[in-house]
């Protein structure tokens, strides 16, 4: 059976303003990746659309494609709360193939009918909530947690790291300086095309974290690569910027797709 996946963004966007006024709920960081990868990620679903505000999607310049293909009528399709965290109330859903709409107290967090049902409401962005609303499937109860404040993607994004990190095939394919300092290699993922430089010390023991290295961008005028850390390894002269980064989840991705947030913009140069 073919499930798949549509991320949407509902209207309690504007609770986690200011982090939403430019970007939409499903592209803000969250764990290794962002809250609309985090669902396809943990939900296996196969990607359909990514549902939200036109103004703030248009300028995420690696939000989803939607798929070119399109699935069976009788296909079911998962549409998921991007606001709401993929756990342990997902499986249920996922076992089965019951259509009905999951609500957590007031706020939609999952949906699950066929493509036949959703189809007709693919592309209408911020109406996506309502359409959805409107399909009359039974409502079920969840106690699905929401990200409903903007400091909680901050209290809650080191547990959702560390389940990220722990899933990592820990690997060095990028080059490591002689003279750079590696604590607990096994728990250390250095990505293809990334450089530690020397006298850099990367401490992924035990009471650390794991750390993943990927390439990004330095600060300031040069255009030099450096790479930031999802962990808490420490970085001698860390930029503001480049610790909320590290605070809030991964600050970059791999080389292949490179996260909006990856490069730090310099006095010089555009954001």
């Amino acid at each position: 059976m073919t499930r798949w996946l549509v991320v949407f963004e509902d209207s309690g966007w504007s609770s986690l303003r200011p982090l939403t006024d430019l970007l939409p709920t499903p592209a803000l960081a969250f764990g290794a990746s962002h809250l609309a990868a985090r669902w396809a990620e943990q939900s296996g679903c196969r990607w359909l659309s990514c549902e939200a505000r036109a103004g703030a999607l248009a300028p995420w310049r690696h939000a989803p494609a939607r798929a070119a293909e399109r699935p069976a009528a009788s296909d079911l399709v998962l549409v998921a709360n991007a606001a709401a965290l993929p756990e342990e109330w997902l499986k249920s859903i996922l076992g089965g193939k019951q259509e009905a709409l999951w609500k957590a107290d007031d706020r939609i967090v999952a949906a699950q009918t066929t493509f036949e049902k959703i189809a007709p409401g693919l592309g209408q962005g911020e109406r996506f909530e309502r359409f959805v609303s409107d399909l009359g499937l039974e409502t079920i109860a969840s106690d699905a947690r929401l990200l409903r404040w903007p400091w909680q993607l901050i209290e809650w994004n080191e547990a959702a790291l560390l389940e990220d990190l722990a899933a990592l095939k820990c690997e060095q394919a990028g080059e490591v300086h002689r003279l750079a300092a590696v604590l607990e290699p096994a728990r250390v993922c250095i990505e293809r095309g990334a450089r530690v430089d020397p006298l850099a010390v990367l401490d992924a023991r035990p009471e650390r974290r794991s750390v993943r290295w990927s390439p990004g961008w330095a600060p300031g005028r040069t255009r030099s690569p450096i790479w930031t850390c999802c962990g808490t390894a420490g970085w001698a002269g860390s930029s503001p910027r480049r610790t909320r980064r590290r605070r809030s989840g991964r600050s970059c991705a791999t080389p292949a797709t490179p996260c909006t947030r990856s490069r730090a913009a310099s006095p010089s140069s555009p954001p």
